[in-house]
């Protein structure tokens, strides 16, 4: 009889990696409650998520203690916040488009004309 059973043995973890580069710390002042002055410092961070996991960026920010700004599930702070979306935005995305006939002859180059990149102006 095993009485010193492991909680994460019956877990399924599957690998996941996430490239994170701060990019800019801000303090930001404010009122509390009874007028005691608070400063809550946000992170600007940059992520490249190198592998696709469900909800990978929001849990790898949780376990470093840098939360997405308005994510209700991964911070108790924040299912009490007025705040109405999460503040996660992508600002470049690469597609690979479908092999044609071009791209099966230079199947093991990575050429710009084999992919579709899009990218967005930074909204903070």
């Amino acid at each position: 009889n095993n009485n010193n059973n492991n909680n994460n043995a019956d877990l399924n973890f599957k690998p996941s990696l996430t490239q994170c580069t701060i990019l800019k710390e801000s303090d930001h002042s404010s009122s509390g409650d009874g007028g005691m002055a608070t400063t809550t410092t946000t992170t600007k961070v940059a992520l490249v998520p190198w592998s696709g996991r469900r909800h990978q960026l929001r849990i790898h920010m949780a376990l470093l203690g840098l939360v997405i700004v308005g994510d209700q599930t991964y911070d108790e702070t924040q299912r009490r916040s007025s705040r109405q979306r999460m503040c996660l935005h992508a600002h470049k995305l690469k597609f690979p488009l479908p092999k044609t006939k071009k791209g099966l002859k230079n199947a093991n180059k990575e050429e710009e004309a084999d992919y579709l990149n899009l990218e967005a102006p930074d909204p903070f």
